[in-house]
């Protein structure tokens, strides 16, 4: 710190009688005027009594003193100068009545506090320097400011945070256990009108009221251009509050700015957001209507009025690269889609105009998935945003079912697994050979044991709503066979097969038996 730039801080602590400083030197160390000192350092700041002073007498010229009076003038001033005459030196002359070792501790307060914001300076330049990321810069700003410091998007929502400590702060929690800001604290802010005294502001900003009553906290924004990205916020937790760190916050915001300037990560960023918005859709954490629509905006986004989710199988796939490569070309293939990569699938939300425009989408996706040999689930279609939660579980199911019912499909569609996915979730509940028709595991049985096909004859017979032809071409067989096959079924049955509701019993029966054998 140059002693200037001391005479000007000293001013916002002692009354100054005097400041006469000849050359401003650039001073590293501070040390206390002793009695009858002989020895002066350059770039070193002596701190001492009048009294003192005088009884040392001459100083060098570049000697840089500070001395302190109780006096309440300055007539002493005169006296003072002639002491030390005819050596003029940089000095600056101050009136208190607290004690000399004080008077030094506050001193050495601000060369720390100094030394701080160019040490702070430093490590933020480097981590430019090196091309660090934003996790990296937040835990640099921790270690500076020694405070729990976090990083929000304009959504609220965390990109990224800093504390060894469990913080007892119900705003901050709320942040850490959501990963972003519930809908009771966002109205609060704007309640406080947090936000604006934010944006209007070059600096961040001391808060100390509302929310920050109990703890205070430094906000910052971070400004790419006329546009607010996001949040700074630093509490007052382990440590009081520093004089400089308002401008180190302001240093960390910069610092932030200066890579998000950067075109591949706003590009990025913009792809975090809309990614943890389907993500925290998806868990349930967006409840509120007014959220989703602040979120929407943040990310730039306005769904389509028709929108479909596709899942596709990833769990033989460890390698984090493949799976960007594969995200990468499924958002080439559908250029109005968006892609989570989310428990062990890639969940693709498509939008698309009209039914011919959800086709042609599934077709690409379809001819892709032959290529490199995997499957995929697709939910029925749907209008809201909010309900993506709903047929992100459609996509799973038809995944699940499709792979295990129909493996040479690439795409399954829930609308053709719905009564698979009822009796799937009951058989949790219910003993399904129960409710089976007990006619059809007779036919089973029979099977196994003399090698005919009764059993599948009939299945396919009632799925061909009794066409005997029909049922002849599914089989491969002459439809003399099918018709000498349905009169041994009817025997065997005791029955005729025209009641519809014994038919009806018979196919959930089938597929009651197809869901026992997953």
């Amino acid at each position: 710190m140059r002693i200037k730039d001391l005479n000007e801080k000293l001013m916002h602590e002692f009354v100054i009688f005097n400041s006469l400083i000849n050359e401003n030197f650039n001073i590293i160390r501070t040390r206390l005027l002793i009695e009858g000192q002989k020895r002066f350092e350059i770039n070193t700041l002596y701190i001492g009594t009048v009294d003192l002073a005088q009884s040392v007498g001459a100083v060098p010229s570049d000697t840089n003193l500070v001395l302190v009076t109780d006096q309440k003038d300055s007539t002493r001033q005169v006296d003072i100068q002639s002491a030390l005459s005819p050596f003029p030196c940089n000095l600056i002359l101050l009136q208190s009545d607290l004690g000399i070792h004080e008077i030094f501790n506050k001193i050495q307060d601000i060369y720390q506090d100094s030394s701080r914001l160019l040490d702070g300076s430093a490590s933020l330049l480097e981590c430019i320097i090196r091309g660090k990321e934003i996790r990296e810069i937040i835990e640099t700003g921790y270690d500076i400011l020694n405070n729990p410091i976090m990083l929000m998007d304009t959504s609220y929502k965390v990109l990224s945070y800093k504390t060894d400590a469990r913080v007892n702060d119900e705003v901050w929690d709320d942040l850490v256990s959501r990963g972003y800001s519930s809908y009771k604290y966002v109205t609060k802010f704007k309640y406080e009108r947090i936000i604006e005294k934010i944006l209007v502001s070059d600096e961040p900003i001391l808060l100390d009221t509302g929310v920050a009553e109990k703890i205070r906290r430094i906000l910052g924004k971070i400004q790419v251009g006329d546009k607010c990205m996001g949040y700074l916020a630093i509490l007052e937790y382990r440590q009081p509050f520093q004089n400089q760190d308002l401008r180190i916050a302001k240093l960390i915001c910069e610092v932030i700015s200066s890579i998000m300037k950067e075109e591949k990560w706003q590009k990025s960023a913009t792809g975090l957001m809309w990614e943890n918005l389907i993500q925290d859709l998806l868990e349930e954490k967006v409840t509120e209507e007014e959220d989703l629509n602040d979120r929407l905006q943040s990310c730039e986004w306005k769904p389509n009025k028709n929108m479909c989710m596709v899942s596709i199988d990833m769990s033989r796939f460890n390698d984090p690269s493949f799976i960007d490569y594969f995200r990468q070309q499924i958002h080439k293939l559908t250029p109005l889609c968006r892609s989570i990569y989310y428990h062990d699938a890639v969940s693709v939300l498509l939008e698309f105009q009209g039914e011919s425009g959800r086709k042609k989408l599934l077709s690409s996706m379809i001819s892709f998935l032959k290529e490199i040999g995997l499957h995929a689930g697709c939910s029925e279609s749907f209008t809201n945003l909010s309900e993506i939660g709903r047929y992100y579980r459609q996509s799973r199911k038809a995944l699940l079912l499709g792979e295990k019912l129909d493996p040479k499909k690439r795409m399954s569609e829930y609308q053709d697994y719905i009564l698979s996915d009822f009796l799937y979730d009951s058989s949790t509940l219910l003993k399904l050979d129960d409710f089976c028709h007990p006619g059809v595991l007779k036919l089973d049985h029979i099977d196994q044991s003399s090698g005919t096909e009764y059993f599948r004859t009939l299945f396919e017979y009632l799925k061909n709503n009794k066409n005997v032809i029909a049922t002849a071409e599914a089989l491969y067989i002459h439809r003399n066979t099918v018709n000498y096959r349905l009169d041994k079924i009817k025997e065997l049955l005791e029955s005729d097969l025209k009641e519809a509701e014994e038919s009806m019993h018979i196919l959930l029966t089938y597929k009651m038996i197809e869901i026992m054998k997953l």
